[in-house]
């Protein structure tokens, strides 16, 4: 298999039927618009972009392109996921009226070591972690209406955030609480 440093490159000589894009966050819009612009279905790994608005613009030109995209969000197709859903739509636990949940790892030195772009904003773990846990809460929950939100960057002191926490509201009215620290001491 032939190494292509550009992506230009691999999609001027060697046009594949479909590329998966995994790149650093840093890279996904530059590369989704690279596929775009040569007509090739990608899945695009998640976060798709390191702000909203990047998002939206890049969504737009997805639209218009007509190219197909698919973002990798592997937890939506789990069957634990889906039959967690199931249960909460057959009304089994009764109202849904809160949630709350909490996700605390730690990272060693070395994780920020070997890619040094996790240390910039859109490395750190609102786009690699946490996105995954709103992703499950709206597929839960529903709709998010209000979301408010405090990030850290205290104990490393990195341009990019190491914890975390949101308060959500959801279109349903129930209220959701999430906590995220990829500094805090866990056991397995």
């Amino acid at each position: 298999m032939p190494l292509y440093r550009p992506l230009d490159e691999l999609l001027a000589k060697d046009r594949p039927d479909g590329i998966v894009l995994v790149t650093s966050n840093q890279l996904h819009v530059e590369h989704a618009r690279t596929c775009l612009a040569a007509r090739v279905p990608m899945l695009l790994e998640k976060p798709v972009a390191r702000t909203v608005a990047e998002a939206q613009s890049l969504a737009d030109e997805m639209d218009e392109s007509e190219v197909k995209v698919l973002i990798g969000h592997h937890r939506a197709h789990t069957p634990i996921m889906a039959r967690a859903k199931q249960v909460i739509d057959e009304g089994r636990l009764g109202k849904l009226v809160a949630v709350m949940g909490s996700a605390v790892l730690f990272k060693p030195d070395a994780y920020y070591a070997d890619a040094p772009w996790r240390r910039e904003p859109g490395g750190g773990p609102i786009l690699l972690n946490m996105i995954h846990e709103v992703h499950n809460l709206r597929m839960l929950c529903g709709e998010i209406v209000a979301v408010q939100a405090f990030a850290s960057h205290a104990t490393r002191g990195f341009p990019v955030e190491d914890t975390v926490v949101i308060n959500l509201r959801f279109a349903s009215g129930a209220l959701g609480t999430f906590m995220l620290s990829d500094t805090a001491a866990c056991s397995a």
